[in-house]
C-alpha cells in the first residue's frame, strides 16, 4: 500500500476525519436504517468529545512516552564509534519575520537546543536529518545547521538532506553512518516520536541510544474532562504515532 493511501485512511480514521467519516456514514443511512444513522452521528460526536478532554490526551500521549531522559553518565565511550542524530521536526514555512523564508519549526528548534546540550557534554559528532519540501525548498538539515553554527557556534559534522519522513531518515542516515564506519548513535528526538523512530532506526540495523526530549502532557491543574482545542491537538498527535507504529509493525 503507497504512502498516500496510508494518508488518506489516516485521515478517516483519526481527528477531526473521523468525525466526517461517521457524518458520511450517517448520511448513507439515513433513509433506509435510521436508526444506524443516528447510532453513527452520536459515536462520531461523542469520538470527538472524548479525544478533547485532558485526562484522555494526557493518557494517550503518555503511552508514547515512556523512554526515560538519558543519562550521559552511563554512556561507555569505549563501545563503537558513536554520533549525536538529530532529526528535523518540520519546517516554518515562509516566516513573514524572516523576510518571507522557511525557518526551522518550534519542534525542530527544541531537538536543537537539546542536541546542543548534548555536544557540549558528550563531545560527539552531530549529524542533523531532514530533507526539503520541494524540489525548490531548502533541506531542513541545511536550516538546521544555520542555527547550530550562528546559534550555538556549534559545526555539525554530517548533514542528510534527503529524507521525507522518519522511515527515510533512518535509510539515508545508515548511508552515512556505513561510509563514515559509525556504529551507533545517540537519537534526540521527542518523547512521544521516540518509540518509532528508534524502531525505525533499529529496523536498519543501527544501534541506537535513546535521548528523547520535549515530554508532552496536560498538567494536573487542567479541567480533565472539559473539552478544549489543545487536548484535541495532543490526542491526535499521539493517535498519528499509534496509527505509524500499528503499520510499522506489520511492514516488519
Amino acid at each position: 500500500m503507497n504512502f498516500s493511501v496510508l494518508n488518506w485512511l489516516e485521515f478517516l480514521i483519526l481527528p477531526p476525519g473521523l468525525l466526517l467519516s461517521f457524518s458520511v456514514l450517517s448520511l448513507l443511512c439515513l433513509r433506509r436504517y435510521k436508526k444506524l444513522s443516528i447510532l453513527f452521528l452520536i459515536v462520531g460526536i461523542s469520538s470527538v468529545i472524548v479525544l478533547s478532554m485532558p485526562a484522555v490526551a494526557r493518557n494517550l500521549i503518555q503511552s508514547l512516552q515512556t523512554t526515560q531522559p538519558i543519562l550521559t553518565t552511563d554512556i561507555n565511550f569505549e563501545a563503537p564509534k558513536t554520533v549525536l542524530v538529530v532529526l528535523g521536526g518540520g519546517r516554518y514555512a515562509q516566516a513573514p519575520e524572516y523576510d518571507s523564508q522557511d525557518e526551522v519549526s518550534p519542534a525542530t528548534l527544541e531537538r536543537l537546543r537539546y542536541a546542543a546540550k548534548l555536544n557540549r557534554e558528550l563531545k560527539l559528532p552531530l549529524l542533523l536529518s531532514g530533507g526539503r519540501r520541494n524540489a525548490n525548498a531548502t533541506p531542513e538539515a541545511v536550516m538546521m545547521n544555520r542555527v547550530m553554527v550562528d546559534e550555538y557556534d556549534i559545526h555539525p559534522i554530517y548533514l542528510e538532506v534527503q529524507a521525507q519522513n522518519t522511515h527515510q531518515q533512518a535509510i539515508e542516515v545508515k548511508k552515512i553512518l556505513d561510509n563514515e564506519q559509525i556504529e551507533r548513535l545517540i537519537l534526540i528526538t521527542h518523547a512521544w516520536h521516540m518509540p518509532r523512530a528508534k524502531q525505525e532506526f533499529e529496523f536498519n540495523g543501527v544501534e541506537v541510544i535513546a535521548a528523547p526530549m520535549g515530554y508532552l502532557g496536560m498538567g494536573s491543574h487542567q479541567i480533565n474532562y472539559i473539552p478544549s482545542a489543545a487536548a484535541m491537538a495532543i490526542s491526535s498527535r499521539a493517535l498519528h504515532e499509534h496509527y505509524a507504529l500499528i503499520w510499522l509493525s506489520l511492514d516488519h
